[in-house]
């Protein structure tokens, strides 16, 4: 007995906090259901999502902008033993390049030197050439006046021509330091395209490729040519 009275106390603080326990334990579950058969159903997310993007896109424009992206175009394989031939579209046509030869020739007037001045006489070549053949690169619509001028002034040999306004030709006075009628009254230079001697002037002949010029000097009208 003695015991309990001594403890007396302290048996009454700890019944009476087991109650309180005990209390609140139960309270909060009720309440708790209470609540939640009052609540709303919750909301999914994947109904506030999009709700979300919409209102981004409405705050911010650019995003409603729809970008194109450019692949790189990849050309078609060529099939294994087939050739792709280019159109005229995509092909460059190279021109083929026109040629011509020239020389330039006194070797007649070797046979008659009794008829040039003597100081004219160091003028001549000692075998009658001036001009060895070559062959030269020309433009279409070249005449032979054009590559004779051309190439003579390239290489520092003396030329000289006048031009004929009544025939719109230009006409060879003198090459080398050699002039018409240095050896007579039938003297002078002609010219000649494939070994014949055309029917214009040497400024109206205009050259095809593969012509053959050469301009020789006559003492005698071209017949000893």
């Amino acid at each position: 007995m003695s015991f309990i009275k001594r403890f007396k106390s302290v048996l009454v603080v700890l019944g009476i906090a087991i109650i309180i326990v005990t209390i609140s334990f139960y309270l909060p579950e009720q309440t708790h259901e209470s609540t939640s058969e009052n609540a709303e159903p919750p909301i999914l997310v994947e109904t506030i999502e999009p709700a979300i993007e919409k209102l981004e896109k409405t705050a911010d424009p650019t995003k409603n902008e729809a970008k194109e992206v450019l692949a790189p175009i990849k050309e078609p394989a060529e099939a294994p033993g087939e050739t792709v031939t280019p159109t005229p579209d995509d092909a460059i046509e190279e021109k083929d390049t026109l040629l011509c030869s020239l020389a330039v020739r006194c070797d007649t007037v070797l046979s008659n030197m009794e008829k040039i001045d003597p100081e004219k006489v160091r003028m001549v070549p000692d075998n009658g050439i001036i001009l060895p053949e070559v062959e030269l690169e020309f433009s279409e619509g070249d005449t032979v006046f054009d590559v004779l001028e051309k190439e003579l002034k390239n290489r520092n040999i003396h030329f000289e021509f006048s031009k004929v306004s009544l025939y719109d030709s230009s006409y060879i006075e003198g090459i080398g330091n050699l002039y018409e009628f240095d050896f007579g009254n039938l003297s002078g230079w002609i010219y000649r395209v494939n070994g014949k001697v055309p029917s214009v002037g040497c400024s109206q002949y205009r050259l095809k490729n593969g012509d053959k010029i050469e301009f020789l000097y006559t003492c005698n009208m071209g017949r000893d040519l």
